[in-house]
């Protein structure tokens, strides 16, 4: 099905559901100051989603493996996590999710959860109150107070992160360690920087808008010679520089404004230091055949 974009009980959300029998559910809590539709691909039925391609890509992987994908507003930019007994988020996520679990007769299914940076220290504190059959924390190293609750019931946990952002790897390395001696499956997937090439902007861009953009990166020292992200920039440098580069064309604002961001997303997630990525989706879903 097309991805769809509600409003249920007061809460956003949008969802989509695989075209043959979904054997799961996954719950995606996105970043701080993000939204669901962030997740999700550009469709006519769907004004909120802009699919941002490491977002969107995590999404497509998931419908791929037959997960039915629900992604849930915060009620603020950030997650409310602890304590978890006031958090209007576990209030709201924990009523819709069964809501819509019952509505589309998959109240059987094994439910996991994918949360991204602050939306990975949610569902670390969730997991308290809803049974999922995983978790998957990625750029955050969780609440460490949750962790020091759970009990060998607690669900089986993937931290991915980027060990360039030491001080989270040294928390994930602890949290680890704690969960482990409760006899509770965990494990790590540390993901790197890479060298870029035009064709990481080929979903996004033309061909020659692809190029040109490289091009620019590297004439203006973002990118070395070899490749590799130097320097980190701003949004409001991304957007001058693509105004600068040419690469807008008769694009409108918004559409503007949706090359920024992607742009921004894919090169945070080339330098590897604190960006969502799909760069191991493959190890990341493997990882959870187990427990579904």
């Amino acid at each position: 099905s097309a991805p769809t974009h509600e409003l249920l009980e007061g809460v956003e959300l949008v969802w989509q559901i695989p075209s043959s029998p979904p054997r799961a559910i996954l719950f995606i809590a996105h970043p701080g100051c993000g939204s669901p539709g962030d997740f999700f691909p550009p469709h006519r039925d769907c004004a909120r989603c802009k699919g941002l391609p490491e977002h969107s890509a995590i999404t497509q992987r998931a419908i791929a493996a037959r997960y039915a994908v629900v992604a849930i507003k915060s009620a603020k930019d950030y997650w409310q996590t602890w304590p978890l007994e006031a958090s209007q988020d576990a209030f709201n996520v924990e009523r819709i999710v069964d809501s819509w679990k019952n509505r589309h007769g998959m109240a059987n299914l094994p439910l996991v959860a994918l949360g991204c940076a602050s939306g990975g220290s949610f569902v670390s504190a969730l997991a308290l109150r809803i049974e999922f059959a995983a978790l998957v924390i990625m750029i955050s190293h969780g609440v460490t107070r949750a962790f020091q609750r759970a009990t060998n019931r607690y669900p089986p946990t993937l931290f991915v992160h980027m060990p360039k952002d030491s001080l989270t790897a040294a928390k994930i390395e602890r949290e680890i360690r704690a969960l482990q001696s409760k006899g509770i499956p965990t494990e790590e997937i540390a993901c790197l920087d890479f060298p870029v090439t035009s064709e990481i902007f080929r979903g996004l861009l033309s061909s020659h808008g692809a190029s040109k953009l490289f091009a620019a990166l590297v004439i203006h020292g973002v990118i070395n010679g070899e490749g590799f992200v130097t320097s980190a920039m701003q949004t409001s440098e991304i957007r001058e520089l693509l105004q600068r580069a040419d690469i807008f064309g008769e694009a409108d604002e918004d559409e503007r404004e949706m090359v920024v961001e992607s742009v921004n997303c894919l090169i945070r997630v080339a330098e590897a230091r604190h960006a969502v990525t799909a760069r191991k989706c493959s190890e990341i879903f493997d990882w959870l055949e187990q427990y579904i």
